[in-house]
């Protein structure tokens, strides 16, 4: 009968304070900010821009959501001043 082996399982790496603070205030890389609720937006765009948008946002390391809450607010100033 043959010998059997028994491979050892590395420990898990312990995290660190601050990737624990990150964690419970929502996540690392959270989109969401925690002082004010949010809603949801939901638009059509055409599937090469969304494509175009997606690997753009992927080759620079941001996720979609802040690149697209920061046009929105940045639009919004715009509007509001033309408004006033």
């Amino acid at each position: 009968m043959a010998k059997k082996s028994f491979k050892t399982v590395p420990q898990a790496k312990q995290p660190t304070p601050e990737q624990v603070a990150t964690f419970t205030k929502g996540g690392a890389g959270t989109d969401k900010k925690l002082d004010e609720p949010t809603k949801r937006v939901s638009i059509d765009v055409p599937e090469s821009l969304h494509t175009r948008f997606k690997v753009v946002c992927a080759k620079t390391k941001n996720k979609m959501a802040p690149e697209i809450i920061a046009f929105i607010e940045k639009r919004t100033q715009e509007l509001e001043k033309e408004t006033t």
